[in-house]
């Protein structure tokens, strides 16, 4: 979560409210203004078929309240990080940002 704060930062994407409660979840990155949420899943806490369910029965509650939910691993932002910011500079509005 650290590394994807700071490249958010880097590229001038707004500073998300991080690991803050939204409709009863703690949620990772939180854009009030977007209605976005990123959740970083890593293996460790997403592995369970449990977890898998309430990480799905979450974001179906959160989209049904107009929150769009992002699911990052830390090997894909590792691996294709421009991929990954790409995506969320295009739910945020803002581009890629700077920085790149």
């Amino acid at each position: 979560e650290t590394t994807f704060l700071r490249l958010c930062l880097a590229r001038g994407f707004p500073r998300p409210l991080v690991n803050q409660r939204l409709h009863g979840y703690e949620v990772d990155f939180h854009w009030p203004d977007a209605r976005l949420v990123v959740e970083i899943d890593s293996y460790t806490h997403h592995r369970s078929w449990a977890q898998r369910r309430r990480d799905l029965e979450r974001d179906a509650e959160l989209s049904v309240r107009g929150v769009r939910v992002l699911r990052v691993t830390p090997e894909r932002l590792d691996r294709e990080p421009r991929a990954v910011f790409s995506q969320v500079g295009a739910l945020l509005g803002v581009g890629e940002g700077v920085g790149l």
